[in-house]
Order: structure tokens, then sequence, then C-alpha cells
């Protein structure tokens, strides 16, 4: 991946380590983060699981910081190694991996230090969060489009779910943009935020479709992926369970806000609720079955409760 350099301490255990070291490890870094969110957020918490929470939430920091820095020396010793990652159709994929890893920590930062930090915490995470933000789309648009316009072979039996990471990268950022707008003071802040990554889900959802359609047709006309990348069949599921989290994540917190901003319509909180609550539901439907009794009544549920915020503000 990286190119060879001249070097009289080439040899060294701990330059060869940064020399090498590649955006995939940043997906061992998702895999603390959202450990440490799944341990803080489990129903019936203890404390003793709130507190085994922040020791994975710490060493979720550490290594991040840590996979960050080492990456910044690595790019800035090699120059090179970051066009030749670039190109790299499989390696480039791992780039959406830094934008939701820092995502995990966005998360705990809000359920954990917010809390307790003062009212600097929720802006030190809305900046976080655009920083974030702006690191998803960015990788959302270039890797797709390198891959594009640099790789010549474009044959379909090399499509496989990984493919996906980088389009789920938004809708990672869209489910931490929910929960700041309901943690922010300023109304105004939180209810473009809520605009922001209503967008920034709606670019995660439609590309993550368009690529799952290739992908199964990948499936259904070059067979299952070789024995070794088996495990990558689970990766679709990511793409509609970030999408549902962020559209329930969204609407919860527009109903909180929407109504006080006055920007639009009063009602439109309850809308983007109950729209978040159908979007959530289709997945769920794809992977556990369509039960069309259950689908009506909930949807019958939605539209009784929009018809008495309606009735509710002509008696205003």
């Amino acid at each position: 991946m990286t190119e060879d350099v001249e070097s009289p301490h080439v040899g060294l255990p701990w330059l060869k380590l940064i020399r090498h070291f590649s955006p995939i490890w940043f997906t061992v870094i998702m895999g603390t983060g959202i450990t440490s969110v799944l341990l803080n957020r489990v129903p019936y918490n203890g404390a003793w699981l709130f507190w085994l929470s922040v020791i994975v939430y710490v060493l979720n920091v550490t290594l991040f910081a840590m996979a960050v820095m080492i990456s910044v020396v690595r790019y800035a010793v090699w120059p090179r190694a970051w066009s030749i990652m670039l190109c790299d159709p499989q390696h480039s994929l791992f780039l959406a991996a830094i934008p939701i890893s820092f995502a995990t920590v966005i998360d705990m930062f809000i359920y954990v230090c917010i809390p307790y930090w003062g009212t600097w915490a929720p802006i030190f995470a809305w900046a976080c969060w655009i920083l974030d933000s702006i690191l998803a789309l960015v990788v959302t648009v270039l890797v797709p489009h390198t891959i594009m316009s640099r790789d010549e072979n474009h044959d379909l039996s090399r499509i496989n779910a990984v493919h996906l990471m980088p389009v789920a990268s938004p809708l990672a950022a869209a489910i931490t943009g929910g929960l700041i707008a309901s943690v922010l003071e300023n109304s105004r802040h939180a209810q473009w935020t809520i605009i922001a990554c209503i967008a920034l889900w709606w670019v995660g959802i439609m590309m993550s479709s368009v690529i799952l359609t290739i992908y199964y047709l990948r499936l259904i006309l070059r067979n299952l992926p070789a024995r070794e990348a088996i495990p990558s069949v689970f990766l679709p599921t990511s793409p509609l369970s970030l999408g549902s989290i962020a559209a329930i994540e969204l609407g919860s917190a527009a109903l909180k806000v929407f109504p006080i901003t006055g920007l639009l319509h009063e009602i439109s909180g309850p809308v983007v609720y109950i729209l978040g609550v159908m979007a959530e539901r289709i997945p769920k439907d794809l992977t556990e079955g369509f039960d069309r009794k259950d689908f009506m009544s909930e949807k019958a549920d939605s539209l009784h409760f929009l018809w008495q915020q309606g009735s509710h503000q002509r008696r205003k």
C-alpha cells in the first residue's frame, strides 16, 4: 500500500507500525465505541454498567487519539501513502470508519460528559459534530468518485458489502446530530442542526439504496462472495439500522424543537416525528417480515395523533 522509502531507520519496529498503519484500524474503534454506547444505554442500567461504559469510553477515546496521531505522522512522513491508499479500491472504503468512529466518541460525550460539565459542553459537542459531518460528506463523495474515475476494473464481481461503508457515515452523523439538537440550549442552532441532519439522512439513505441494489444484483448474477468474505454479508444491515435510529432521533428532536422555534408550523414537529417512526418501520419490516395488520394499526394511530395536534392548534 505504501511506497518503498529508503531510510536508515526504516527497520525500527515503531516506524514500521506507523508506515503500514491503515484506516482499517478505525473499525476497531467503531467496535469499542458502540460497545460503550450499548453499555450506557442498556435498559435497567445499573451503576456498575454505567462505570463500565465510562471505562470503555475512555479506552475508545485513547484508541481514537492514538490512531489519529499515527495517521497524521504517517501521511506527513510518507505523503505518497495517501494517494496510494486513496486509489486502492478496497482500503479506501475504510476511510468511512474515521467519521463513524468519531461519531461514537461524540455520542458518549453527550451521554456521559454533558450532564456534568456545564454549558460549554454542548457547544463543544456541536462543533465536533460539524467537523464529523464535513468528514462524512467528503468521504461519501470522494471515495466513490475516486473508485469510479481511477479504478479501471469495474467488474460486477468485485462489488461487495464493504462498499456500503462510505455511504453509512452520513447516517452516523445524522444520529449524532439528532442527539446534539436535543441538548443545545439555543433552539435556532438546534433547528438548523436537525435540518442539516435530515439532509445527511437523505444522502445516506438514497446512496445506500443504490449500492444495495447493485450488491443484490451482484449476488444474483455472480453467486455468494468468497468464503473469507462471507462475514461481509451482514454489512447491509448497517445503513438500514443506522437509518432507522437516525429517523427516530431526528423525529424526537423535531418534536421538541420545531414547536419552539416557530420557523415552521407548530405541527411540523409531530409530523417529522411520525415520519421518523414510519421510516424506522421500513427496515424492520424488511428484516422481520411484514405484518399488514400491525402496520396499518400503527399508521392509523399516527394519523389520529396528527389530527389531535391539529384540533389542539385550531382551539388555540
